[in-house]
């Protein structure tokens, strides 16, 4: 995965991993794809949050997050 601009910094993925998680580091250049998936779906659920009103159920949000599993590229 290319990382773009607006993209986490992999620092961040790193030390939250330690930090908050106990987790070993990884394996170079992992902490950079893991920091552009978080900003991918970061952004997700915050443009599909802006199709969700008040009134709307908590499935409703699910539903959307589900639909978020696969990047829109690997759709058939």
């Amino acid at each position: 995965m290319s990382q773009q601009n607006d993209d986490l910094p992999p620092e961040l993925i790193a030390q939250e991993a330690q930090l908050l998680h106990g987790l070993p580091a990884r394996p170079a250049g992992r902490d950079a794809e893991l920091a552009h998936e978080v900003a991918r779906l970061n952004k997700a659920i915050a443009d599909a949050a802006q199709e969700l009103s008040f009134d709307d159920q908590p499935v409703d949000f699910l539903a959307l997050l589900v639909a978020l599993r696969e990047p829109e590229d690997d759709a058939a």
